[in-house]
């Protein structure tokens, strides 16, 4: 199947997002209603991540995402860096203390520079080396007031 087009976050599967649900409590439908998720400490892993990448894409009204403390790796990351491009309420990502390396940094950061609400992005205690460090500081850099913590 051809992937999707950039920007554009695939509907997961009944079972995932029944997984992750179950994993970060309430429903889809709640989800994709609230203005703050916070899904910190729930044992997310790159397929949870996708689930919510999903409901941050098709939101339209999730202004803060907590994601701290769980398993999201470059994968995870990625389909995230995808939901903020295309999220236009999302101003606020927490997603430090995960398994992010670089891959999934350079897709925040391309993200991070195409997105017109996100504010606020914290990456510290990931596995995020030097340069992609720089990417991310790049991709914000003269956006007044963006609080970037890697």
């Amino acid at each position: 199947k051809p992937a999707p087009a950039p920007g554009v976050v695939p509907k997961p599967s009944d079972a995932a997002v029944q997984w992750t649900m179950g994993k970060v409590g309430g429903t889809l439908d709640e989800a994709l209603k609230a203005k703050e998720l916070s899904y910190s400490y729930k044992g997310l892993d790159d397929e949870g991540a996708k689930v919510v990448a999903y409901i941050v894409a098709a939101s339209g009204s999730l202004v803060e995402l907590l994601l701290y403390g769980n398993s999201i790796g470059d994968e995870g990351a990625k389909a995230l860096a995808e939901a903020v491009r295309s999220s236009g309420s999302l101003a606020h990502l927490i997603l430090q203390l995960n398994n992010i390396g670089d891959a999934g940094a350079k897709a925040i950061a391309d993200a991070v520079a195409a997105s017109g609400s996100l504010a606020h992005l914290e990456l510290r205690m990931n596995s995020i080396g030097d340069a992609a460090k720089r990417l991310l500081r790049d991709a914000v850099q003269g956006r007044r007031g963006f609080e970037l913590n890697v």
